[in-house]
């Protein structure tokens, strides 16, 4: 009971201490208060102003906010203007933009390379971009290009590049030559999470279609699945060993073809070794020609 009554008298002094406050600490000294008709405190040099005079100063008010506007809308129209003349192309810009087009026209690989390394360079967006769909009309054969295009500071840019290399890769015939570029350039981008997710993608899509043997029957088939599974597993610690990015990139690739957790080296080493040779044929021995027992008497 007494520490709820202490806590009451507690209350009331703030309370008392917090109305002082407001009526004098609160106000400034250079503007007393005086107390309006709607019962709230105005300064006396506001609560004075006839409304006439309150009109002309919410007049002024307003004028000075709509001219404020236009200023910033008229900075931002000079700004738009100066960003579309640094876009536009230069004479020379204009003559590689048209050189990366002549050469793609014509059909020619080594011309198109040769500009589209060029307009790489450049600081215009839109000349970058040109080069990045010329290059992606040649498929597997500009994976080299694409792959530094990957890097482009445009997030627009570096995502084409990615879209054309990972059409490339996917349409190759040898799959397990695509395997090997992605495990390749994989190592490199595991730090980049939108181009490590295109390659671990195409890794593990090519990987599964020739993990297994051709042929289950054939020593030699199994032998080289066996291989292909080895082979697996070292493009795989050769990703771990580009540090954290690289090893968590790396343990997905491996869960998703082979179904298992990576655990470790030896273990990999055990699934590459998982497939079971073919049993021999049991229907040879019963070919063999009986004795004759006449011959024998």
């Amino acid at each position: 009971m007494k520490k709820l009554v202490l806590a009451v008298a507690a209350l009331a002094v703030c309370a008392v201490g917090g109305a002082w406050w407001y009526l004098h600490a609160s106000k400034p000294s250079d503007a007393p208060v005086v107390a309006s008709d709607d019962g709230t405190y105005k300064p006396k040099s506001i609560a004075g102003v006839s409304e006439s005079d309150r009109d002309a100063m919410e007049a002024a008010l307003d004028e000075a906010q709509e001219e404020e506007a236009e200023a910033a809308e008229m900075a931002a129209e000079r700004a738009a203007e100066k960003a579309a003349e640094e876009a536009e192309l230069t004479p020379a810009e204009q003559r590689l933009s048209q050189a990366v087009q002549d050469a793609l026209d014509d059909n020619d690989f080594s011309r198109v390379v040769a500009n589209a390394r060029e307009a790489l360079k450049s600081d215009k967006e839109e000349l970058r971009q040109q080069a990045v769909d010329a290059l992606g009309w040649f498929g597997p054969k500009a994976l080299k290009e694409l792959t530094s295009a990957m890097l482009d500071k445009s997030e627009e840019v570096a995502e084409s590049a990615r879209s054309h290399m990972e059409t490339a890769l996917g349409g190759m015939d040898d799959q397990k030559m695509a395997f090997d570029y992605a495990a390749t350039y994989l190592a490199t981008f595991c730090g980049n999470k939108d181009a490590a997710n295109m390659l671990s993608g195409i890794m593990t899509s090519t990987a599964i279609q020739f993990i297994d043997p051709d042929d289950p029957d054939s020593i030699e088939d199994i032998g080289k699945a066996k291989a292909r599974r080895a082979e697996i597993v070292a493009k795989i610690q050769a990703i771990m060993a580009e540090g954290e990015a690289g090893e968590a990139v790396a343990k997905d690739v491996y869960h998703t073809i082979t179904g298992d957790e990576w655990t470790d080296a030896a273990a990999a080493t055990s699934w590459a070794n998982d497939i079971a040779d073919p049993e021999p044929d049991e229907s040879d021995e019963s070919d063999e020609p009986e004795e004759d027992d006449d011959d024998e008497a």
